[in-house]
């Protein structure tokens, strides 16, 4: 009678677990089919020379505008102002070898390169605030210091995030559940479904002869 009722629970459960994995089971992203993701370098030679160029303008930079307010030298806001140039210069050339580069290389650094670009152009804006007070009152307020300080750090920090996040020079396929495991999973569920049927007691057909 055993016998009888765990082949009855298994073809319902396998029928159940068949039924599972069809509305389970997906195909992988889009981006974990493209082949071309395996093996593909992020940065090339020349995209890691123009990133730390710009950082060390933009680090330069900074320090002209600290020189600046100290020694209120106008060759120092000069200074900055070419400092700028050249990080306007380097992102031109930045986003022109990003543009250059074939999917899905050019939408992930793309991507990348823009956070960076959004903090070091805020550090930007805050470092001619600096200049602005500074050439308006000559003092510049502990506000305006304090913000500045800020942008700068932010930007530092995202220059490290993009070298991190392409240290790899592979870019990597995410993780996905294929169907092969989601039906492992389910299998595994089967057994664990069964066992727990182990202590029921026997099934007893209905009795319709009277």
């Amino acid at each position: 009678m055993k016998s009888g009722r765990s082949c009855l629970l298994l073809a319902l459960l396998t029928g159940i677990l068949i039924i599972s994995a069809g509305c389970m089971a997906v195909d992988p992203p889009a981006s974990t089919q493209n082949k071309d993701l395996a093996g593909t370098p992020l940065l090339t030679p020349e995209m890691a020379l123009v990133m730390n160029q710009m950082q060390d303008s933009q680090n330069k930079g900074a320090n002209w505008v600290f020189s600046y307010i100290i020694s209120g030298d106008s060759g120092d806001k000069t200074r900055f102002y070419e400092s700028r140039g050249c990080v306007e210069i380097l992102d031109g050339r930045m986003r022109t070898l990003i543009d250059a580069s074939k999917e899905p290389r050019r939408e992930y650094l793309l991507g990348e390169y823009e956070k960076v670009d959004e903090k070091q152009r805020a550090m930007i804006r805050s470092a001619e605030l600096v200049l602005e007070e500074y050439d308006d009152n000559a003092v510049v307020s502990e506000t305006t210091l304090r913000r500045f300080n800020e942008e700068l750090s932010l930007m530092k920090s995202a220059f490290d995030e993009f070298f991190q996040a392409t240290s790899d020079k592979v870019l990597k396929q995410p993780e996905s559940h294929t169907k092969e495991f989601v039906i492992v999973s389910l299998m595994t569920r089967q057994e664990e479904m069964i066992g727990s049927f182990g202590d029921a007691p026997d099934f007893i057909p209905p009795d319709y002869s009277e």
